[in-house]
């Protein structure tokens, strides 16, 4: 009974929250993560609760619905051999009212693109098993699409100076498009 006491404690010392309004008038709640010491801004209207603080970053507890387009392709061979990546990038880069519900790193308010964590079960549900194949196996550099998604928890971080953000998928919200490209997927963390 103790320790259950203790933890909200805790987190609260880990964390020090200040209102602020940003430059378009949304208000936002600024956390300092005093264990990597980084500032987060997170709208008042996020659905989002900061659930732990660490060094590795913040993790959010909470659900929404987001609108936006899903990227799942190869990035440029430079960026890949860059950053040791051979895998292909499966990321969701959200629209403006969606971008506005989100948690984000003070210092760059852009949210460029969110890392889904379960791609398998965003696979399923949006995209052929042919198709996924195709990426991997480099025939088709990348795919993509407007979708609307359910997503449940949240993670921000900063990696080599730059924002880093992942969620959980839970399921498609609307019908998917799936849009194949010549084009190589772009880097949404530690563009070199």
């Amino acid at each position: 009974m103790r320790l259950r006491r203790l933890v909200p404690v805790c987190l609260l010392a880990a964390l020090v929250a200040v209102s602020v309004a940003d430059a378009r008038g949304v208000d936002r709640r600024l956390i300092s993560n005093k264990a990597d010491g980084i500032v987060y801004a997170l709208p008042k209207q996020s659905p989002f609760k900061v659930e732990k603080a660490s060094v590795e970053g913040l993790t959010f507890k909470g659900r929404a619905v987001i609108s936006g387009t899903y990227v799942f392709g190869r990035n440029a061979p430079a960026a890949e051999e860059m950053h040791g990546s051979q895998e292909p990038d499966l990321y969701f880069i959200p629209d403006a009212a969606s971008a506005a519900l989100l948690p984000r790193w003070k210092e760059d308010g852009v949210i460029d693109g969110v890392y889904i964590s379960n791609r398998d079960d965003f696979f399923k549900a949006v995209i052929a098993p042919g198709m996924v194949q195709k990426v991997k196996a480099g025939k088709v550099r990348s795919l993509t699409g407007p979708l609307t998604i359910e997503v449940e928890g949240y993670f921000a971080t900063v990696i080599c100076g730059m924002p880093a953000y992942g969620t959980r998928f839970v399921r498609v919200a609307t019908p998917p498009q799936v849009i194949a490209a010549n084009r190589h997927a772009e880097t949404v963390s530690c563009k070199g």
